[in-house]
């Protein structure tokens, strides 16, 4: 973290960067709303808010698993058995190795939707609504993360196998600009 802070404008403009993605992502989400008012009875501003949940919960999944990206070099070369000996758990060890603080941007351009779903939507900030989302926030980042943590167990068995698994937790969040009635009833 001290690494990245140093070079300040490069972190600005990193986190910038992934905020501005991000936010593209929401606008084409609204325009879609100028021509309907509702998707399956989903109002804009709900839309906005369940996609607001998904972003925070990517973010912030990313935030805590950046370093599950070297897992697959380290699996390879056989780093792994040195963490294997240390008295910390290995998981703890992997996760700690790297954090990438520009992840934050898709976690901040998230919590704008959702305080943007929540002004226009007055209903919506009652307490059992609030406590509501504080635990979608905290369930959908364990899911991410987990996620996360199950592609980077397949690389013990694989050779890059994690794009496969990438279109669950980034497919995901694609999917939650939509409400569910807007797909198959399978899916």
């Amino acid at each position: 973290v001290r690494e990245q802070m140093s070079y300040r404008r490069s972190f600005l403009l990193e986190i910038s960067g992934k905020t501005l993605v991000s936010m593209i992502e929401l606008a084409a989400l609204l325009f879609l709303f100028q021509k309907i008012d509702a998707i399956g009875g989903w109002t804009r501003w709900e839309v906005v808010l369940l996609y607001g949940v998904a972003s925070v919960a990517l973010g912030v999944a990313e935030l805590l698993t950046t370093g599950l990206h070297e897992m697959p070099e380290m699996v390879r070369t056989g780093a792994v058995d040195g963490l294997l000996i240390r008295p910390v758990p290995p998981l703890l060890q992997v996760l700690g190795r790297d954090i990438r603080l520009f992840q934050l941007g898709r976690a901040l351009q998230g919590a704008g939707a959702i305080a943007a779903g929540l002004w226009h939507l007055p209903g919506a900030r009652d307490p059992e609504s609030l406590a509501l989302l504080s635990v979608a926030l905290i369930a959908s980042t364990m899911i991410y993360g987990g996620l996360f943590v199950a592609s980077t167990a397949c690389s013990f068995w694989t050779i890059q196998s994690g794009e496969l698994f990438n279109a669950f937790p980034y497919g995901g969040v694609q999917m939650t600009q939509f409400t569910i009635h807007v797909y198959p009833r399978w899916l």
